[in-house]
């Protein structure tokens, strides 16, 4: 599966708005976009919503930092 395909997927799964899924691609750089491929889009979709929600309530970390901290824990 491609990363655009996982993406697509995955913000369905979490219901994230299309502004998310235009912008998500150049958050995250190739390195972690590496990384996610390994997940189940439904799994990737929980980590990008509650990264968003992270900063929706005053986190200064970019997404692509929050993804990462998801996927070590």
């Amino acid at each position: 599966m491609s990363f655009e395909d996982l993406l697509d997927q995955a913000c369905k799964s979490a219901r994230l708005p299309e502004m998310a899924r235009i912008l998500l691609p150049s958050t995250l750089s190739e390195e972690t976009k590496k990384l996610v491929l390994k997940l189940e889009p439904e799994e990737f979709g929980a980590i990008l919503k509650a990264a968003i929600d992270q900063i929706n309530h005053g986190s200064v970390e970019t997404v692509d930092v929050l993804v990462r901290k998801a996927l070590q824990e």
